[in-house]
C-alpha cells in the first residue's frame, strides 16, 4: 500500500516488490522499524485455524519453551505436525542428531499431538534441508510454518526454496503477516512468531542481543560441595544447596552475564541488583536431580548432575521459570 506511511506494507511506488520496512531491515539492519506489539496472538490464532494443511512446528532447542506445546495441544491437537528442531549448529558439538531426536520424542511422550516426524535442521547444513524436503514430500496440502518468534521460520523457508524471498533478520518480530510462497505445486505459509520469549520481552533489541546465542554453545560447569548462588543479571538469582557433591551446568550465550557467589550473595544482590533483592518472588524446588532441566525462558537452561537438596530462585518474572525433562 502507498497511502499510509505508518501502516504495514508501505511503499512509495506500488511497482516495488519490498516495502520500506523490509528494505531497511534487509539493507541497513535498521531494527528501529521493529515494534514488539504489532502481532496480536489472539488474531494470529484465529487466522491459523482457518488455514488447512500440515503444520511445520519449529522449535529452537536453545529456547525450548514447553508452553508452545501447551498451545498446540489447546488449539491444534488434531492437526498433523512435522516437528523441526532449528539452529542445530548452535547446540553443543557433542550432541548428535539422533540423540536430539530421542530427547524430543521423549519430551512428547505424554503429549496429545499428532506429530508425523522429527527433523533436526540447520540452514547451514544442506543435508538437513534435503532430509526435511523428503519429509515434506510425504505430506499433502499446504505447509504452515509456525513457532516462537526468532525460531527461524523465514530462514528455513528461504533454504527450502533456495531463495531470499522472505525478509530475515537476527531479531524477533520481523514477520508481521501470513506470507504465501509457491513451492512444487503447493504453498508454504510463513507466519509471525508467537512472542519474543520470556525475560527478553521487556528489553530493547540491542540489549537483548547480549543474551542471544550466536556461536555453538559451550557448557559452563561448576562443582559444588556447599550452597552456592548464581546470578544471571539482571533477571534472577539461583541458590543451589547440594545433598551430596554435585555439578551444575549452565547453557547460556557466552556474552550472558553469569556471576557465582558464596556467602556474600545477598550483599551482592543488594549492591548490584537492588530491585531483584527487594522485589523478587521466590521459587523453591526440592530434591532436584539430573532428570530435569530448569529453563530460563528466552535465555537458556541449567542442568544438575547428582542431587540437590533444594534450589531457590529469586526473580521478578516467576512465570518465566519452567521445569522440563532433561534434554542432555
Amino acid at each position: 500500500q502507498n497511502t499510509d506511511l505508518n501502516a504495514i506494507g508501505y511503499v512509495p511506488d506500488l511497482n516495488q516488490t519490498v516495502c520500506r520496512r523490509c528494505f531497511r531491515l534487509k539493507h541497513y539492519g535498521d531494527v528501529s522499524v521493529i515494534k514488539k506489539d504489532e502481532v496480536v496472538l489472539k488474531d494470529l490464532l484465529t487466522q491459523l485455524k482457518k488455514v488447512e494443511g500440515t503444520f511445520v512446528l519449529l522449535i529452537d532447542l536453545l529456547n525450548y519453551d514447553v508452553r508452545i506445546l501447551d498451545m498446540m495441544e489447546t488449539h491444534f491437537k488434531d492437526r498433523p505436525v512435522i516437528l523441526v528442531i532449528t539452529k542445530s549448529d548452535l547446540l553443543p558439538r557433542t550432541l548428535s542428531r539422533e540423540k536430539i531426536k530421542r530427547m524430543v520424542n521423549l519430551s512428547l511422550a505424554d503429549r496429545k499431538l499428532d506429530h508425523l516426524a522429527v527433523a533436526v535442521t540447520s540452514v547451514k547444513s544442506k543435508a538437513s534441508i534435503i532430509n526435511l524436503k523428503h519429509m515434506i514430500a510425504k505430506t499433502r496440502g499446504d505447509l504452515i510454518f509456525i513457532g516462537m518468534a526468532n525460531a527461524g521460520k523465514s530462514s528455513l523457508i528461504n533454504a527450502l526454496t533456495d531463495s531470499k524471498i522472505l525478509t530475515v533478520s537476527p531479531f524477533p518480530h520481523t514477520t508481521l503477516k501470513l506470507n504465501r510462497i509457491d513451492y512444487e505445486n503447493r504453498t508454504l505459509i510463513d507466519t509471525p512468531g508467537f512472542k519474543l520469549q520470556g525475560y527478553l520481552e521487556s528489553m530493547s533489541l540491542k540489549d537483548a542481543k547480549k543474551y542471544t546465542v550466536m556461536k555453538p554453545l559451550k557448557a559452563k560447569t561448576y562443582q559444588l560441595t556447599d550452597p552456592q548462588t548464581f546470578v544471571i543479571a539482571p533477571f534472577l538469582s539461583l541458590t543451589v544447596t547440594p545433598k551430596e557433591e554435585l555439578s551444575v551446568t549452565f547453557y547460556l550465550a557466552d556474552t550472558c552475564p553469569l556471576h557465582r557467589s558464596g556467602k556474600n550473595a545477598q550483599s551482592y544482590l543488594e549492591n548490584h541488583l537492588p530491585e531483584l533483592a527487594a522485589e523478587g518472588a521466590e521459587i523453591r524446588y526440592n530434591k532436584l536431580d539430573e532428570r530435569s532441566d530448569l529453563v530460563f525462558s528466552g535465555i537458556g537452561w541449567m542442568s544438575v548432575k547428582g542431587q540437590a537438596e533444594s534450589i531457590i530462585i529469586k526473580t521478578r518474572l516467576k512465570q518465566e521459570i519452567t521445569l522440563r525433562k532433561a534434554l542432555l
